[in-house]
């Protein structure tokens, strides 16, 4: 699995894990401000991709949630 977990400035985490014969490993990488200062993979980038738009989705049904209580009011 790989998982990237974001605070509201876009600080936080991925963490990915690795299943092989040898064992399971599971690595964690830094992303502040929405960048990761080590190379992603590709699991890795697609999980801070949705961490991203998951943000951007929930802010934007926000200001359309407020903006139709404005209206209306």
């Amino acid at each position: 699995f790989c998982i990237a977990l974001l605070n509201e400035k876009d600080d936080g985490f991925i963490l990915n894990s690795v299943q092989s014969s040898d064992g399971c490993y599971t690595y964690t990488k830094e992303v502040k401000k929405g960048e990761c200062a080590i190379t992603l993979g590709a699991e890795e980038k697609e999980a801070l991709d949705d961490a991203l738009s998951a943000r951007i989705t929930d802010a934007l049904t926000a200001f359309e949630k407020e903006f139709k209580n404005m209206m209306e009011a």
